[in-house]
């Protein structure tokens, strides 16, 4: 599970029939919980990322991941392309994970218009 908060503009008003638009770029903070996790039968691995998007189709992800059982944390990167993604987990001292999934989120969006 994952919680985002974002900054993004557009050259286009959603006032122009644009409902479904996404900024043309963004940034933002997003931060989550591994739930299911092969090694335990609790919540795992959480994450800090920091983040761009383009066309919130493409973007990458950068940040840290901390274990909730041992304390041990290290870097973690992620790229997506539309809703599929690659996310490389490296605890120091305990590997890297690498995963592969489909990226479902339900935003709730604030819009202003100048």
């Amino acid at each position: 599970m994952e919680a985002s908060v974002h900054y993004g503009e557009n050259d286009r008003s959603h006032a122009n029939d644009d409902f479904w638009i996404y900024p043309k770029s963004s940034v933002g903070l997003n931060v989550g919980m591994t739930l299911l996790d092969q090694r335990a039968t609790k919540p795992g691995v959480g994450y800090a990322e920091l983040q761009w998007a383009e066309d919130g189709m493409v973007g990458f992800a950068g940040g840290v991941a901390v274990d909730t059982r041992s304390g041990r944390r290290g870097p973690q990167f992620t790229g997506f392309v539309g809703p599929l993604y690659l996310r490389s987990t490296t605890l120091l001292s305990d590997g890297t994970d690498l995963e592969i999934g489909i990226m479902v989120k339900l935003p709730a969006v604030w819009v202003w218009s100048r």
